[in-house]
């Protein structure tokens, strides 16, 4: 107390002292987003036909531990986003395919009259669309 007087540190003291509290909030902050993170990663269901599926497999064994590190994090978040894009082109490869079927594959659009006619006829357990 008596050099802080002396010496006029008063100041210093309360930046440290502001320093610390930030740090205390920022450190409580980056707990929460980190378990936040944690359980997403372990919720990830990961298609085997995806590309990077062995990598992004390596990477959420290491999100489940407590130690993972910033790149690592990152780098999983990439891959995530690589997953999510795949999952949506195949997904629009998906409603093609129904529309295709759903149309019955006939000329113009126009769903056919007769089965006979089809370029792509159904099988016979399904409904046909015809009249």
């Amino acid at each position: 107390m008596i050099f802080r007087k002396l010496f006029h540190t008063e100041k210093y003291e309360k930046i440290a002292n502001e320093l610390g509290d930030r740090k205390r909030k920022l450190d409580a902050e980056i707990a929460t987003i980190r378990t936040k993170f944690h359980a997403k990663a372990e919720n990830a269901d990961i298609p085997e036909a995806f590309e990077e599926a062995e990598a992004l497999l390596a990477l959420k064994k290491k999100m489940q531990q407590a130690d993972a590190k910033a790149p690592e994090m990152e780098r999983f978040l990439e891959l995530m986003q690589q997953l999510c894009q795949y999952l949506k082109e195949e997904g629009k490869q998906k409603r093609r395919k129904q529309k295709k079927r759903k149309n019955c594959g006939s000329i113009a659009g126009v769903r056919c009259r007769k089965r006979k006619i089809c370029k792509n006829p159904l099988p016979r357990w399904k409904k046909h669309s015809g009249s």
